[in-house]
């Protein structure tokens, strides 16, 4: 199950804008300058890909969710060819 965080910033990737993600990537650079943030901290669009790509790989795992049986073999042909 994700993350109460992860969901929640998964969900408000889907409604942002990019002058949004601009401005919360400027907050973190912000905090990296300060030194409140790790310099490895990762940007808006690469935490929302990883979230992306984690919930992808979940859904593909998992036998029972409902996505499983649509996305299993379209993965399945695309690897084929």
């Amino acid at each position: 199950m994700f993350h109460f965080a992860q969901q929640i910033l998964w969900e408000w990737s889907r409604v942002c804008t990019a002058a949004d993600r601009q401005r919360v990537d400027a907050v973190l650079r912000w905090g990296v300058r300060s030194g409140l943030c790790r310099s490895d901290i990762l940007t808006t669009a690469e935490l929302i890909e990883d979230l992306d790509d984690d919930l992808f790989q979940r859904i593909l795992r998992d036998k029972n969710h409902i996505l499983h049986t649509l996305l299993r073999p379209a993965m399945q042909s695309r690897l084929r060819t």
